[in-house]
Formats: C-alpha cells, sequence, structure tokens
C-alpha cells in the first residue's frame, strides 16, 4: 500500500498535518484481517497521532502533544481507547466545535461526566481525517458518581474493545479532572485489571485538595467484559502506582 503526499497541499492545523502522518498505518490496519492484533493496531495508530514525536513512559498523566479543538487537559488512559480531558471553560457540555475535532480525530464517543447545561444526546457527523473514511460521533451525559451511568458508561467502552473499526471513547468533565478522572479510574479497574487502592491513587493525582472518593475502591468489575490478556500488554502498558 502506498500513500503519496502531494507537493503544494497546505495543513490547516496540527490535526490535518498529524491525520496525515498517521493515515498510512491506519489503512494498513484497516486493510488487514480483522483479528486480535488490531486493537492494538489501533493504539498505536492513536500513540503515533497524540505523541508524534514518541510516547512518554507516563502517559496517564501527560497532556497529548497534538491538542484538539475547545478541549484541555487531553490525556491519554488507554491508548487508541479511552481519552479523558476538560472541556473549554465553565460548567458547560462542549462546544459543537469540540465535538466537531473529536469525530474529526477519530472518536466515537463522547461522554459528559456531568448533566449541568446538558440538552440530549447528539450525534455528529463527520469526514475522519486520519482514515478519511465517515465518522459518527456520539455525545452522551450523565453523573459520574452514579452507578448506573458508570456501567453504561463500561458497556459502551466494551464495544469498543470488541469492533477494532470503531474510535476511541472521551471522557471529560469540566477542568478534566474530578468526574473524569473518576470514569478513567473504573475503565483502569475493569479493562486493566487495576485495584481499588491503585486506580484510587491514580485519581488522587488530579484531584487538587478534593478528599478522595470511596467509589473508586467499591466498583466491581464485570468478569464478562474486558480486554483480552495478550492485548493488555499494549493498551494496559503502564503499570499502576502501587506497581510502579
Amino acid at each position: 500500500m502506498t500513500c503519496v503526499m502531494f507537493e503544494g497541499i497546505v495543513m490547516q492545523n496540527a490535526l490535518n498535518y498529524l491525520a496525515a502522518i498517521a493515515a498510512c498505518t491506519l489503512l494498513a490496519a484497516s486493510a488487514s484481517a480483522q483479528s486480535a492484533a488490531d486493537i492494538r493496531d489501533r493504539a498505536q495508530v492513536y500513540d503515533k497521532f497524540f505523541f508524534p514525536s514518541g510516547v512518554p513512559t507516563n502517559y496517564l498523566d501527560t497532556p497529548t502533544a497534538v491538542k484538539l479543538p475547545k478541549t484541555r487537559a487531553l490525556k491519554t488512559v488507554i491508548p487508541g481507547l479511552i481519552y479523558r480531558g476538560g472541556g473549554a471553560g465553565g460548567k458547560v457540555p462542549l462546544t459543537q466545535e469540540a465535538l466537531k475535532g473529536l469525530c474529526e480525530a477519530g472518536f466515537s464517543l463522547a461522554v459528559y461526566g456531568y448533566t449541568e447545561g446538558f440538552r440530549g444526546t447528539q450525534q455528529i457527523q463527520c469526514t475522519n481525517s486520519i482514515s478519511g473514511q465517515q465518522n459518527t460521533l456520539t455525545y452522551i451525559a450523565g453523573e459520574a458518581s452514579k452507578l448506573a451511568f458508570e456501567r453504561d458508561v463500561i458497556n459502551r467502552i466494551q464495544t469498543v474493545v470488541a469492533n477494532p473499526n470503531a474510535g476511541p471513547v472521551f471522557v471529560h468533565c469540566w477542568n478534566g479532572d474530578h468526574a473524569s478522572g473518576e470514569l478513567a479510574s473504573f475503565s483502569l479497574r475493569q479493562f486493566c485489571g487495576w485495584s481499588g487502592p491503585a486506580a484510587t491513587a491514580y485519581w488522587s493525582r488530579n484531584q487538587h485538595g478534593a478528599a478522595p472518593i470511596s467509589r473508586i475502591g467499591k466498583f466491581n468489575p464485570n468478569p464478562a467484559l474486558g480486554i483480552a490478556r495478550e492485548d493488555r500488554a499494549v493498551l494496559c502498558r503502564q503499570p499502576p502506582p502501587d506497581a510502579q
């Protein structure tokens, strides 16, 4: 497979620039037969997309090198699967510009960890700037502190685990700290096998003075859901705090 870069094309922003770099990798992956390795391929594509100069060892606490429009504190949780962050500012949902940017970066789901200001589920249609294919981003909201919503988000993430062609999930709150960190912590417990204390310690690194929450430790992962053991080596490669 050959990717051709035509002279005279002017990249309008970092997203389009990095899309050109990542396109060959993603097209090659999508052209291959589907297998358990495909979610690892997706992780590698997004590692290159967000960290073109190399992924830092501590990617969990390092904002991505590439920023998406009207989002803040964008960080990797599980490469190619889950990312966390905040909005443009204020106690409000994501703007249409932010949703469009996520859609064009290939994300399939955006999750708002609060309900304040949310006006209902949306579906954003766009062209995925990485693959060149049509993409749909679904935007939902709920209280991250509610068990039913936590379970719904985990189930939706599992559909992305099961479908290598689906884009990643972005969980967010206002500043990328508390509610997004809670959903990220549940995800690390469910999909990477982290312990309650390890996931709570991860959440606490972004708490900014807030008291630790017991819900993370009390969360019971669903044994029917998860990532295959052979895939965890890539998707869950950063060890939890209590193992470092």
